[in-house]
C-alpha cells in the first residue's frame, strides 16, 4: 500500500518571537506568548498521537547547501543550536534557550535512500546544528523534545526548494515506521532587512503575489522530477 509522509507547511514567525511577552516584542507582539500564532502550534503536540511519530524530518528555509545534505549526528547526544537571529533578548539564546532532541540515523538513512532512489544526491552533515527554523516551531509544538529530529537542508538554484516537497510527498515509507515531515520558514515571504525600508503597499504587493504562488504548491500533489 503506498502511503505519504504526513507533511505540515509551517511559518514560524518572527524569530523566538513565540517565547517573548507581547510586552516586549516589538514589531512581532502579535506572535507572542499567547498569541493565536503561538497557541496553534501548542495544539500540534496535542493533535497528533505520539504513537503517530516515530521522527520528524524538517526542512527549514534557512540551510542551503550546493547539494542537499541531511544532520547525520550519531544520536548520543543532541545535535548543538546555531541562533540565527540577531538583536533579541538575552533569554532567548543559549543557556536559556534550548531544545535538546536527538536524532535517529536510520531515518536520514531512509531519506538519503530516497533521493538517491530519484538519481538526487544527498550528502551527510556530521557537525551543523539545528537552525531557529527547526527548534522554534518544534519547541512550540513539542517542548520536550520528546522525538527525534532530521533537518534536510535546501538546494542552491534551480528546482531546490521544491525537491524536499516531492521527496515529503511522492515516497513511500514501506517499513511501517511513522514519520511526520515539516517544511519550516518565517513567513512566506521573508527578507534579510527591515521591512520598514519597503512602503506598506509594496508589502502587501509581494506577500499576496508569493500568496498566490506559494497555495496551488501546497495544495496539489507534485509531479515527478
Amino acid at each position: 500500500m503506498v502511503t505519504r509522509l504526513p507533511t505540515l507547511f509551517l511559518s514560524h514567525g518572527g524569530g523566538p518571537a513565540f517565547f517573548m511577552d507581547p510586552r516586549s516584542a516589538g514589531p512581532f507582539a502579535q506572535m507572542g506568548k499567547g498569541s493565536p500564532a503561538c497557541q496553534f502550534f501548542a495544539s500540534l503536540g496535542r493533535m497528533i498521537p505520539d504513537e503517530q511519530i516515530r521522527a520528524i524530518l524538517i526542512v527549514s528555509a534557512h540551510w542551503e547547501e550546493t547539494e542537499f545534505t541531511v544532520t547525520y549526528h550519531d544520536g548520543s547526544q543532541p545535535p548543538p543550536l546555531t541562533y540565527d537571529y540577531y538583536g533579541f533578548p538575552t533569554e532567548m539564546y543559549a543557556p536559556h534557550m534550548v531544545y535538546p532532541a536527538r536524532t535517529d540515523l536510520k531515518v536520514a538513512d531512509r531519506v538519503i535512500e530516497l533521493l538517491g532512489t530519484a538519481g538526487i544526491p544527498c550528502r551527510k552533515d556530521r557537525k551543523r546544528g539545528f537552525d531557529h527554523g527547526v527548534f522554534i516551531p518544534l519547541k512550540a509544538s513539542f517542548e520536550d523534545a520528546r522525538f527525534p529530529v532530521i533537518q534536510l537542508s535546501l538546494k542552491t538554484g534551480g528546482d531546490g526548494d521544491v525537491v524536499p516537497t516531492y521527496l515529503i510527498n511522492t515516497h513511500t515509507q514501506p517499513c511501517n515506521t511513522p514519520c511526520h515531515a515539516f517544511l519550516s520558514h518565517a513567513t512566506p515571504i521573508s527578507t534579510s532587512y527591515p521591512t520598514s525600508a519597503i512602503d506598506t503597499s509594496t508589502q502587501a504587493w509581494m506577500s499576496h503575489l508569493m500568496y498566490v504562488w506559494v497555495r496551488p504548491c501546497l495544495l496539489c500533489v507534485p509531479r515527478v522530477y
